[in-house]
């Protein structure tokens, strides 16, 4: 198996609805988000990844179990701020603490400029944003 770098091939964009979220539409609903890429930094995305355990023991047991369950936790972007207020829209998108969707698609040959295109595998995260922290 040949190793790679999935720098310039992780693309994560934002939507405000998505009628689907298992089953979005790539020609009317991911094609008509907001691009986020460009202006996370190359450590700036770090999408949830915690496991929570489900215990499996029982009164008779001896020994303690579990198995996995549900995963999820927080979302962190660090994003580039612009230096054009008027112009920085994916800053002023996210000081608003919009509800929505983040939607990613991980390498798959394709740069994170590629259009989406129908059967493409991709991520839909819903969630709020939370208030911006300037670093």
């Amino acid at each position: 198996m040949a190793d790679y770098s999935s720098d310039g091939l992780v693309r994560v964009d934002y939507a405000a609805t998505i009628a689907n979220p298992a089953a979005p539409d790539a020609s009317s609903e991911l094609n008509a988000t907001t691009p986020v890429t460009a202006q996370l930094t190359p450590t700036g995305w770090a999408p949830a990844s915690e496991q929570a355990e489900v215990p499996t023991i029982s009164l008779a047991s001896t020994f303690r179990t579990s198995v996995p369950g549900t995963r999820g936790g927080p979302i962190e972007m660090t994003l580039k701020k612009g230096d054009t207020p008027a112009s920085d829209t994916v800053y002023n998108l996210f000081k608003t603490g919009p509800s929505g969707f983040l939607v990613t698609r991980e390498a798959q040959g394709l740069t994170v400029t590629a259009a989406f295109a129908a059967g493409q595998v991709v991520t839909v995260i819903p969630g709020k944003a939370g208030k911006p922290r300037m670093d």
